[in-house]
C-alpha cells in the first residue's frame, strides 16, 4: 500500500502535470491566433493567465508557515491544490492580473489579430472625428508623455484648441457625465453592437448622463482635466469593455 505522503505527492504531480500541459495547449493556441476568432483567442488568454495565477499562489503558499490544521498527507495535498485552483479561477473571472489583456493587446500591436477584428467591426466604422485639430498620440505602446514609462494607450489623442467644441462621434446615449480620476471631466456614449465611446480631458461637459445624443452633436469642450500635458481629447473606443483602436472607426 501507497503511503498517504507519497499518494498525495503523485496525485499533486499528475494534476501540475495536467495543468503544465495545459498551459502549453494555450500558448501555442495563443501563438497561432492568425487562424482563430478574436473572442475564442480571449477565452484562451484567459484561461492561460488563471493556469499562471494558480502557479503564483502555490509558490507564495511555499513561503508561508503551514498551520498544522491538516499537515501532511493526501488531505493536504488535494486540498490546497484545489483551493488554489478555486481562487485562481475567481481572480481570472473578476479583474484578472492584467495578464490576459496584455496578451491580447500584444497580439493587436503585432497585427495578428487585426483580420478577424477588423470582420467584427465591419459596418460601424461610420464615426466621425470628435474634435477639430490632429492626432498627436495613436492607439498602442507609447511612452508616457508625463513619466516617460513605457505604457498602453487605450485611445488616441487630438490636439485642439483649449475650449473648442468635441462632438458625438455617432448617435447613442449618455451613460456617464463627470469627473474620472485620471481622466478628468468625462464623457461616454453607449452606441449600439456594445460600443461605447470615451471622451476625456475636457473643460466641460454640456451633457447629462440619460441624454440621447445626435452624430455630431457638440456634447463637451476640450480641456486638460485629470492627467494631462495640455489641452487634447482623449478618444476611446470600447466592445464590451475591450479596448479597440478608434481610427478603425473613423
Amino acid at each position: 500500500m501507497i503511503p498517504d505522503s507519497i499518494a498525495g505527492q503523485l496525485i499533486e504531480t499528475q494534476y501540475l502535470d495536467g495543468n503544465i500541459k495545459r498551459l502549453k495547449d494555450h500558448a501555442d493556441f495563443i501563438e497561432d491566433s492568425r487562424s482563430k476568432d478574436i473572442k475564442t483567442v480571449e477565452e484562451v488568454a484567459k484561461k492561460f493567465e488563471q493556469i499562471f495565477i494558480f502557479y503564483m499562489l502555490k509558490t507564495m503558499r511555499a513561503t508561508i508557515q503551514k498551520s498544522g490544521l491538516i499537515d501532511g498527507g493526501r488531505g493536504e495535498e488535494i486540498y490546497t491544490s484545489m483551493l488554489d485552483n478555486e481562487f485562481s479561477s475567481e481572480i481570472s473571472n473578476r479583474e484578472g492580473i492584467g495578464l490576459a489583456r496584455l496578451i491580447i493587446d500584444d497580439l493587436k500591436i503585432r497585427g495578428l489579430l487585426k483580420e478577424y477584428e477588423n470582420k467584427e467591426i465591419q459596418g460601424m466604422a461610420s464615426f466621425i472625428l470628435p474634435a477639430q485639430g490632429t492626432i498627436s498620440s495613436p492607439f498602442g505602446m507609447r511612452d508616457d508623455p508625463i513619466d516617460g514609462e513605457k505604457r498602453f494607450h487605450y485611445g488616441i489623442d487630438i490636439d485642439a484648441n483649449y475650449n473648442s467644441k468635441i462632438f458625438a462621434a455617432k448617435s447613442g446615449k449618455v451613460i456617464f457625465s463627470g469627473e474620472k480620476g485620471n481622466y478628468g471631466k468625462t464623457i461616454i456614449i453607449r452606441h449600439k453592437g456594445g460600443i461605447n465611446t470615451i471622451y476625456a480631458h475636457n473643460s466641460k461637459n454640456l451633457v447629462e448622463a440619460g441624454e440621447h445624443v445626435e452624430k455630431g452633436e457638440p456634447i463637451a469642450r476640450v480641456g486638460d482635466s485629470g492627467r494631462s500635458t495640455g489641452p487634447h481629447l482623449h478618444f476611446e473606443v470600447r466592445r464590451n469593455g475591450e479596448s479597440l483602436n478608434p481610427i478603425k472607426f473613423l
